[in-house]
C-alpha cells in the first residue's frame, strides 16, 4: 500500500512542478527555478 502513496505523491509533485513552469514571469533572474526547488 505504501507504493501507492509514493506514486500518488510523485504524480502530485510532477503536476505541481509543471504548473509552476507555466507561470509567465519575465525577469533576468531564475525566479521559477528558485520557487520550484524551494518547495522540496
Amino acid at each position: 500500500m505504501n507504493f501507492l502513496f509514493v506514486a500518488l505523491g510523485g504524480a502530485i509533485g510532477a503536476v505541481a512542478r509543471y504548473a509552476i513552469s507555466l507561470i509567465p514571469v519575465r525577469t533576468g533572474f531564475p525566479v521559477l527555478t528558485l520557487i520550484t526547488n524551494g518547495c522540496r
